[in-house]
């Protein structure tokens, strides 16, 4: 049993376990990144083998649902997971991505949905939800032993209290999802909103439309990739999501008050003169991502 009155720095330095479930069905290899090997210590179990007697004893930081190409009866295994160790953070990896397995992975209760392979960022960002998550279950069950730990992080809450958290799985879907066609019907049933209240809900939160908000991220990442030397417009604008680099220019010069040739430029110069500060970055919040651009039209 590990000490509840464990400094923060003990939390974050001791290694956590981490519960690797292998649900693949094809001759994929599953193998954890290595970056998740060099956090935690991973215990793997078949899925097969999963039953209510063995599940019991466990009592790792977070779980990992390991999919190739999840099939019906594999993806039952996560939510049947979550609902025997509710406590317990479950995340999923799998090759095969599609807008609905998404969607159902986080109204299952995974706090994060990775395709692979996994990014640096992506996993590192899970490495911080995970401790941010054991951290305050440990923080809790010092105030009170008796009450739930059952402690999600801020970005991607189950049982949201306001607004703002009922939002936030729709801001983390844009954030991962952003190149690809986002429909707002898709993300109000992620939200668990009618789309007509997810609409509303949106506005008044971040006092911008939800389809305005994908263009800011989009136009925030395509900031970000304009900064590399050689980058073609075109391919940028198809990078973060615009099938048509004339309509890219008319919604990046809206926001960013000149066109993209122009902001190459400008970058440029403004690198030479002294290195550009990396403002427009991927960890932007939701908020800072509003208020990236001076002057927007609603």
């Amino acid at each position: 049993m590990e000490n509840s009155a464990l400094t923060h720095g003990e939390r974050k330095d001791r290694r956590l376990e981490l519960m690797w479930v292998d649900l693949t069905v094809g001759d994929y290899s599953p193998e954890s990144p290595q970056l998740l090997t060099d956090t935690f210590d991973i215990c793997r179990v078949a899925g097969e083998s999963l039953d209510d007697s063995r599940i019991q004893a466990w009592s790792p930081a977070a779980i990992c649902c390991d999919y190739d190409y999840p099939d019906h009866r594999s993806l039952e295994r996560l939510a049947w997971l979550k609902s025997r160790l509710p406590s317990v953070p479950v995340f999923a990896m799998t090759v095969q991505h599609y807008e609905s397995l998404a969607v159902w992975t986080f109204r299952a209760g995974a706090i994060d949905y990775l395709v692979k392979p996994a990014t640096e960022q992506d996993l590192l960002r899970l490495i911080d939800r995970i401790r941010t998550i054991d951290s305050a279950k440990q923080t809790q069950a010092a105030r009170n032993t008796h009450q739930s730990a059952d402690v999600l992080p801020d970005a991607l809450p189950r049982a949201p209290k306001g607004l703002r958290q009922k939002l936030a799985p729709a801001v983390f879907f844009v954030k991962k999802n952003y190149p690809h066609r986002i429909s707002s019907n898709t993300v109000a049933r992620i939200c668990g909103l009618s789309a007509t209240h997810f609409s509303r809900a949106f506005r008044e939160v971040y006092g911008v439309t939800f389809q305005d908000f994908i263009l800011r991220v989009r136009t925030t990442e395509a900031c970000r990739q304009l900064r590399t030397p050689g980058t073609s417009i075109t391919g940028v604008a198809h990078a973060v999501g615009f099938s048509d680099a004339s309509y890219f220019g008319r919604v990046f010069k809206r926001y960013v008050e000149m066109s993209p040739s122009e902001y190459v430029t400008f970058a440029r110069e403004r690198k030479a003169a002294a290195p550009v500060p990396d403002t427009e970055s991927e960890s932007l919040s939701s908020s800072q991502i509003v208020r990236a651009f001076g002057t927007l039209t609603a």
